[in-house]
């Protein structure tokens, strides 16, 4: 009766073999920080902005900053859409027009929203969706067509 015989590998082929498998871990490694690091993300914006969010009624809008800032709209407690109000257009002009359908059917339907007064819009709303952007894997928020 013939016993198959085991393969013999070198020395040298089983560290390659090892270099690879160690290569392959850090791989998986390095994606599952990766995705841990955007889930604390996305985790730390959410309770950031849950404390500050307002329904997206006439009322509350209608009470809202007429100061330059930036603004977060959501659908439940997914964010659909970063935007800045700034000189004339102020936050409250912007969430108006957003709410009346001027911006279009995505944003009008929005639930809730968040606010945030600062000296530079512009910055900030490019800095708030950046950190989307890393947050989620490039994707800007559904109704983001530009970046302001």
């Amino acid at each position: 009766m013939n016993t198959p015989t085991e393969p013999e590998y070198s020395h040298e082929d089983i560290m390659v073999i090892l270099r690879r498998i160690e290569e392959r871990i850090k791989k998986i490694e390095k994606k599952t920080c990766e995705e841990r690091d955007r889930a604390s993300l996305k985790s730390q914006e959410a309770d950031r902005q849950a404390d500050n969010r307002y329904v997206f009624t006439q009322d509350n809008i209608d009470k809202s900053p007429t100061d330059g800032g930036i603004y977060a709209l959501y659908d439940g407690n997914i964010t659909i859409y970063i935007g800045k109000g700034d000189g004339v257009d102020g936050i409250r002009a912007r969430l108006q027009a957003h709410k009346r359908g001027d911006e279009g059917n995505c944003t009008k339907r929005a639930t809730h929203y968040y606010v945030e007064v600062c000296s530079n819009p512009q910055s900030r709303a490019r800095a708030e969706l950046q950190a989307y952007r890393q947050a989620y894997d490039g994707r800007r928020p559904r109704c983001n067509n530009i970046i302001p």
